[in-house]
C-alpha cells in the first residue's frame, strides 16, 4: 500500500503525496517541536518529507516489505532533524546599509566614544604619564595589575602604589572624599 502511494506520488499524484505526509505527519509534528531555532520548523521538515517522496528511486530498494519503506522515511526524517539541530540558524539581515555604513551610522550617534576621549584628555592633565598608563589600563581597561607589571617590566605593587597614588590625585582633582580602608 505505501509502496504504491509512493510510486503515485513520484508520477505526480498530489493525493497519494497528502495521504503520505498525513500518515508521517506525528514524526513531522514530534520533530518539529523539538526545533524551537528554525522559523517554521514543520514546513522545513514536510519539504523534505516531499522531496524525499519525489526524488529517491523507490524501485531500486531491494526490499519490498512496507515497514522497511516506512523505516527509511522515518530515519530520513531523523537526519534532517539532526542536520537542522547541528547548523546554526540563519539570521536575516534586515538592514538596507551595508556593514560598514551601520557601523558609522551608529559610532555617529555613539556618545560614549566621545565620553572616553574627553575623560583621557582629562586624565592626561592631571596625572602623570606613568599614573595615566596604570589607571587607564587597571580602571578603565580592567587589565590585571600582574599583567600590567609583566608588560611595564615593574612589581605588582609598584602598580598598585601608583594606582592608589593617581586616585588619590583624582579624587581631590574632582572633589570626592574617599573613605579610609576602602581599596579600589
Amino acid at each position: 500500500m505505501l509502496l504504491e502511494m509512493l510510486r503515485n506520488a513520484q508520477s505526480g499524484s498530489d493525493e497519494s503525496t497528502m495521504m503520505i505526509i498525513e500518515k508521517f505527519d506525528p514524526i513531522l509534528r514530534k520533530y518539529a517541536s523539538l526545533l524551537y531555532r528554525c522559523n517554521d520548523p514543520y514546513e522545513e521538515l514536510r519539504c523534505h518529507l516531499i522531496r524525499l517522496i519525489k526524488e529517491t528511486p523507490w524501485e531500486d530498494i531491494k526490499i519490498k516489505n512496507e515497514g522497511a519503506y516506512t523505516n527509511y522515511i522515518v530515519h530520513s526524517l531523523h537526519n534532517a532533524y539532526l542536520c537542522k539541530v547541528k547548523t546554526p540558524p540563519l539570521e536575516s539581515n534586515l538592514s538596507s546599509f551595508t556593514e560598514d555604513q551601520e557601523y558609522k551610522i551608529l559610532s555617529s550617534m555613539s556618545v560614549s566614544d566621545n565620553y572616553d576621549d574627553l575623560l583621557k584628555e582629562e586624565l592626561k592633565d592631571v596625572l602623570s604619564k606613568r599614573e595615566f598608563e596604570i589607571v587607564y589600563w587597571t580602571c578603565l581597561q580592567g587589565m590585571p595589575s600582574a599583567w600590567l607589571a609583566k608588560r611595564l617590566n615593574v612589581s605588582r605593587q609598584y602598580i598598585n602604589q601608583n594606582k592608589k597614588r593617581a586616585l588619590n590625585k583624582l579624587s581631590a582633582y574632582w572633589g570626592i572624599t574617599r573613605r579610609k580602608g576602602v581599596d579600589t
